[in-house]
Parts: C-alpha cells; structure tokens; sequence
C-alpha cells in the first residue's frame, strides 16, 4: 500500500512537471536556473521510487519531501507573462487593487557586489537608481510626504577592499534623484525611521561594546535623545506610531531571542513617557507599524532559519492588548526567505521580498551574500492572509525596502 502510494504520488508530480516544463519551453527565455532544479527533481525522484521498491519509506518521504519544497520554488523562475497568466481571480482583484493605488518601492539592491538604493512602481515597471557609490547605500526608509528617503552609507568612511568597514552614517536623499544626498548623522548601523511629521528621526547606533542603542534626532535642532531601554542587550529597526505617541523596536536581552518593545512618547519633547514592555508574545525582527497603526507585522525564523514567516496581528498600544498574531499563509517547511513586512497607505497589503533560501541557492549554485542570497523579488499579500502576488520579476539582492506616494 506504501508503495502505491509513494508512486502515485510521483506520477502526479511527474505530470504536474512536465506540464510546468512545456510552459517553460515556450517562453522567450528558460532560465538556467529552473533547467537545474527540474533535473535535480527527476534526480531524486528516481532515487525515492528506487528506496519505495526497497521499502525503505522514511528515507523515501525525506526525498519526497525534499522534491515538493523544490517544485514550490519552481514559480519563482517564471517570466512575468507565465505568473499573470496563471494567477486566480482573488490574485488578479489584489493586483487590480494595487494598481490603483499606485506609489512605489525604494529598496537596497546588491549588484555586482556593490549596494545601492532604487525605486521601482508598485506595477514592477520603471525601476530607477538612486544613489551610486562604491560604498553600502542600504535601509531605505521614506519619508510620510513620499518625497526624500533616508538611508545608511558608509560612503565617506569606505576602504576599498577591506573585510571590515566602519559604521557610516544617515543621509537624505531624493527620490527623483535629482540632489546629492546630504549626511545628517553620524555612527549608525541600524535602519531608521522618520516621526509622523517627517521632523526628527529614532535610529539604532552601536555603542563601543558593540551594542544597538536607541536614539531620536531632531532634524532642525541636531539634538541627539537617547532613549535604550534598560538592560537590552541590542535594539534596532525602530518605527514610530503615525499618532506619534508611541514608538516601538526590535530588542533582544541577555539570554533571550529577538521580540518587539513598545513605549509612550512625548513628541513636543521627545522624551519616553512610560515603561517599554513587550507588545507581542512572539520571537522575530523587522517590525513595523501599520499605516493606520492598528496592526504590527514582522518576520519569524523557522526551523533553524530554513524558511521565514510573513506575520501580522492587530495591537492596540493604549491598551496594550493584541489579538492572535496571524502567519500570512507561508505554510510549514517552506523553502524560501520572506523578509521586511512595510504596509501600504490603506493598511490593507503587506509588501516583502521573497525568494529561495540557502538550500535552493545551494542547488542553484547561488552566491550568499550579505543580505542572503542573490536572487530575491518584491511580493504582495493582503493582511487578513490569503494568496500573494508577485510585483517585480527583478531576480536581485533586494532588501530593506518602503512603499511610498509623493502628496
């Protein structure tokens, strides 16, 4: 019986395959990379009906395993054409959606070992550059008005060659790339966030023990607020509440995993008004407020960093009450990263990137890079879960990125 079973499993992957393979040699362009993972595939699935006929069935379900997590990251390799055209009608409305609504990305992009900031619109069309350095532009975050970005570089400390570069600093760029930059603090390693009314920044800075303190920065005035919570071994990716009242950050302390605190700020005067605690019982990084502010989402590692999780919950800070968090439908022993949640301006869509992890990049023979692997792309997925779709068939280094629209 487990043996017919193991088999006829294989045969409905065979055709599902197959079929995949013939919409593939009628595109303009078959990637390479889907060629060597398809052949890895019909690898292992000769090997799992060899060990089916052995009745060696723990070892066949492993390999059976394995080639269902290759065959769920075979749509990644698909041209633009191919994915609209298999996409569902619940798909198709997001998409429409999305459309309308318009704006568009800024997003750190690793090409050719070099880092630097683009823009793309939300429709995947119109990609530009916006800054070019041989030096780190990364962490892209824009302003509420959709018309400057700052990020961090490391542009003026930058060493050629060297393993180790120095912490840079925050600057201020356009997002028609029509100005230089303009550097407006020193010494941070970690993304910031603009406050609501786009006049002070919260950062992460390391001290000299190698630790990510928080601190706000008052554009006009160039004051410099600390505000690290206490016995925190390590903060950073800040964002602020659109009210302005609150601000919250990823921390970790001695011995524990990385979760989020909150606390009640004054605006007028930038100083903490309350205690932090932690605004949801779950482990992750990346977090961030919605537009509205009634909903967080973040990313959660999963099974020794083998695949990431898209997470949402509703949270309410005045009352510090939040609902069950939800995992925006990336399923168990998935082989992919999911990563950077940024919502869009009606709070209804979660904006990621996406793309297959260290052990298909293995397989593909992909370089690691500092950001992961080196082929990842721009995703969307409403914030009730449901079905994602796919905003840019870019295949880069992408990270850290925010969705915007110029007012």
């Amino acid at each position: 019986m487990r043996l017919r079973i193991v088999l006829a499993g294989m045969v409905s992957l065979a055709i599902a395959l197959s079929t995949w393979c013939f919409a593939n040699e009628a595109a303009d362009k078959v990637p390479s990379e889907a060629a060597l993972l398809q052949q890895k595939i019909q690898e292992l699935m000769g090997k799992c009906e060899e060990l089916a006929k052995e009745r060696e069935y723990k070892q066949a379900s492993r390999l059976w395993d394995q080639v269902g997590q290759m065959q769920a990251a075979l749509p990644f390799f698909e041209t633009r054409k191919q994915t609209l055209a298999r996409e569902t009608d619940a798909q198709k409305a997001v998409r429409s959606e999305l459309y309308q609504l318009g704006g568009f990305i800024v997003f750190q992009m690793e090409k050719e070992g070099n880092t630097d900031i683009y823009r793309v619109d939300i429709t995947g069309t119109n990609l530009t550059r916006l800054t070019t350095h041989p030096g780190e532009d990364t962490m892209a975050r824009l302003s509420h008005d959709g018309k400057r970005f700052i990020f961090l570089s490391n542009r003026e400390v930058f060493t050629p060659g060297a393993e180790k570069q120095k912490p840079g600093g925050v600057f201020i760029g356009d997002v028609d790339g029509k100005e230089a930059p303009v550097k407006v603090m020193d010494g941070t390693d970690w993304q910031c966030a603009w406050s609501p009314d786009d006049q002070a920044l919260i950062c992460a800075r390391y001290d000299k023990q190698g630790n990510a303190n928080l601190a706000i920065y008052v554009l006009d005035s160039k004051q410099t607020i600390e505000i690290t919570p206490p016995n925190t071994r390590n903060c950073f990716r800040p964002d602020w509440h659109p009210s302005g009242n609150w601000i919250l950050t990823t921390w970790q302390r001695p011995g524990a995993n990385w979760t989020v605190a909150c606390a009640a700020i004054d605006t007028s005067t930038y100083q903490l008004t309350g205690k932090w605690f932690n605004a949801v019982a779950s482990d992750g990084c990346n977090w961030q407020w919605s537009r509205d502010g009634k909903k967080i989402a973040w990313v959660r590692d999963h099974s020794g960093d083998s695949y990431s999780s898209i997470n949402c919950v509703d949270f309410t800070p005045e009352k510090k009450q939040r609902a069950r968090a939800v995992n925006l439908g990336f399923p168990k022993g998935a082989t992919s990263w999911n990563y950077c949640p940024t919502f869009t301006s009606d709070s209804k869509y979660i904006i990621y990137t996406h793309g297959p992890n260290y052990q298909m990049a293995k397989i593909l023979n992909w370089k690691e890079t500092k950001y992961h692997v080196d082929q990842m792309d721009l995703y969307a997925v409403p914030v009730e879960g449901g079905q994602s779709i796919r905003l840019t068939w870019i295949r880069g280094a992408i990270r850290y990125h925010d969705w915007g629209k110029k007012k």
